[in-house]
């Protein structure tokens, strides 16, 4: 399951498929940018804004980024035309064409000149979220990263429905993360 997914599986409604803020069941979510696309479905007709969370005071608001990854494979049998895509796809002409894709919605780019030139800046409620990339930070990378990420989330839902002590949750996503690990280090 992909991280995006999980988030959204985990915040959506059952009876509506849509995301319990925007209808109203509850005050306020954490969410990412892509939650703005939400927007287009559902018309709110209440006042709503974004804004970072709240840190520690004297500490800069911060968040996390994350994305996906184009690899070629070891031992590839078409390295130099593999290559030569792979930089077009990471470089400004191809990260400007996904970034204009029509179900591209609010996904910020990697590439700051990109943002720029698709003036997400003058979206107020995106600009939020460009704002704070100065000082995100991301997942380490890890061979058991997806482990980790369905484990958290895991402990998550039970412990926001009370089925767990925080201390005790997190010392078994340890050990399960922890498991993982030594069946690939052998």
């Amino acid at each position: 399951m992909q991280h995006r997914h999980a988030v959204e599986l985990l915040e959506r409604d059952g009876a509506t498929g849509l995301n319990p803020f925007w209808t109203g069941k509850v005050g306020f979510v954490v969410d990412g940018n892509w939650i703005l696309n939400d927007l287009a479905k559902t018309k709110p007709t209440f006042e709503w804004g974004v804004t970072p969370i709240p840190g520690p005071e004297g500490t800069q608001p911060t968040t996390w980024s994350g994305g996906f990854s184009y690899i070629m494979p070891k031992g590839a049998k078409q390295k130099e035309a593999a290559w030569t895509l792979l930089k077009f796809i990471a470089g400004y002409d191809g990260t400007l064409l996904w970034a204009k894709r029509p179900d591209a919605g609010n996904d910020i780019t990697a590439m700051p000149k990109v943002n720029a030139e698709l003036k997400m800046e003058e979206n107020p409620n995106l600009k939020v979220f460009l704002d704070l990339m100065p000082n995100a930070h991301f997942r380490p990378v890890s061979p058991v990263g997806q482990k980790l990420w369905d484990e958290m989330f895991r402990v998550q839902d039970l412990a926001i429905n009370g089925k767990g002590e925080p201390q005790a949750l997190l010392d078994e996503v340890k050990k399960n993360v922890d498991s993982e690990l030594a069946k690939i280090s052998k």
